[in-house]
């Protein structure tokens, strides 16, 4: 199982279709929030697939990388 690995810098992204925000990395995973398509989001970490991430207004979670774009 891959481990997270924080990034050295913050990546501005931006969400390219509305996603859900997950608890944890996992597609199964309980659900923080719904992120509607363009808003902006800084990402801190990755594992597998996965960006954790953190919305301008303060909150945090994983976000499928296929979903995300660059801001």
């Amino acid at each position: 199982m891959s481990r997270e690995v924080p990034l050295q810098l913050a990546l501005p992204l931006k969400v390219t279709v509305d996603s859900k925000l997950r608890r944890q990395p996992l597609g199964k995973a309980p659900v923080v929030g719904v992120l509607k398509k363009d808003s902006p989001l800084v990402a801190h970490a990755y594992k597998g697939n996965w960006m954790r991430v953190e919305t301008d207004d303060g909150r945090s979670g994983w976000v499928d990388q296929m979903r995300l774009g660059a801001r």
